[in-house]
């Protein structure tokens, strides 16, 4: 008995130091359905494993109590054979939680469950599914990033062979975690796709691009900040005629698509400068996040834009004029002022 004892203790401290490495605390543990989806697919697959060590102690300490009942009543060597007996009774119906997959977990779609359920209470249980992968997309959309921000520094040119990396074997512009995700939730990216459609209107690459959107106004707007500056300093206008914002923003505009006619620039590249594969995903998913095509938000970040220019150059003009006065009134107040002139006629004397 002691030795089984000591080697369920043995395993449970294994287990618990590499539940520990994968950044799991006894608070995340008390709450697995809320620590699940919290971050990414690393996280994900370790509560899972995490609930299954729970579940297994419990077993065990099921087991450990029955077998020391069982060796006050039949002795030591029976009470052994019936341990093992109902450990491979336990083995065989084991409620794994990767034995069921995760998405059926959420959902309850056994092929019996879902026929009997109502429109509404299956379209509840779709969100819960798509809100949940949803989490998992944005949190390793954002790794992402931040992986390739960190490479930036580094050669993207170099081949096969050199600092023993690969060129290729990494992820490109082409990637997105579906994959990775559906593998996890144990459903296939069609089976996904057809219940984000049937919830959203949407297929599951679209929602990628959804998310992706979210960042481009943001990068849009910090492309376009040295050009509209530039085209504003080339610009000569007359102190009499100055544009509004909609009309010069409109001028600029025009300017840009001028100078994007050339064999320099294409829409995919520009696409794929923003995040996205192709630039008709591109244009789907801007007017899915923000109600207006790319060039349509490109005009209005320029007014935004020179709104900003206006306001820097108003505030600096009050600066200014601010550091006048105060000037003026410090050389009043200490007698400091212009020398007369010499040939400045001097006032009649009284008398």
């Amino acid at each position: 008995m002691e030795t089984v004892r000591e080697k369920t203790r043995e395993e449970s401290n294994a287990e618990l130091e590499r539940i520990g490495m994968q950044g799991l605390s006894e608070m995340e543990l008390a709450q697995p359905e809320r620590t699940m989806f919290s971050a990414g697919l690393m996280k994900t697959h370790a509560t899972r494993r995490a609930l299954d060590f729970r579940r297994a102690q419990d077993d065990q300490k099921l087991l450990n109590d029955r077998y020391a009942q069982d060796v006050a009543r039949v002795g030591e060597a029976e009470a052994k054979q019936r341990m093992e007996a109902r450990r491979s009774h336990r083995e065989s119906e084991s409620k794994s939680s990767f034995a069921t997959p995760l998405w059926l977990q959420i959902t309850g779609f056994h092929p019996e469950a879902e026929i009997g359920m109502n429109p509404n209470e299956r379209a509840g249980k779709i969100a819960a599914l798509i809100q949940s992968v949803e989490r998992l997309l944005r949190y390793e959309l954002k790794a992402q990033a931040k992986r390739l921000a960190q490479k930036d520094g580094q050669n993207a040119e170099r081949g096969d062979g050199e600092n023993g990396e690969s060129r290729w074997a990494r992820p490109t512009h082409l990637w997105d975690p579906v994959r990775a995700v559906c593998f996890e939730f144990g459903i296939s990216p069609r089976k996904l796709s057809a219940y984000c459609r049937e919830l959203t209107g949407m297929q599951i690459s679209l929602l990628v691009d959804a998310i992706r959107a979210e960042s481009l106004r943001t990068k849009m707007k910090e492309q376009l900040r040295g050009v509209v500056a530039r085209i504003k300093k080339e610009k000569s206008e007359p102190k009499n005629e100055k544009p509004g914002v909609a009309e010069e923003a409109e001028e600029i505009f025009q300017e840009l698509k001028a100078s994007r006619k050339g064999v320099r620039f294409h829409r995919t590249t520009w696409a794929v400068e923003m995040g996205f594969t192709s630039y008709p995903r591109m244009f789907q998913s801007c007017i899915l996040c923000y109600g207006q095509t790319p060039h349509q938000l490109e005009i209005e970040l320029i007014e935004e834009l020179l709104r900003e220019i206006a306001g820097d150059a108003a505030h600096t003009c009050v600066l200014r004029q601010k550091e006048d006065s105060t000037d003026q009134e410090g050389a009043e107040t200490t007698g400091d002022g212009p020398e007369p002139s010499p040939f400045q006629e001097k006032p009649a004397e009284a008398g």
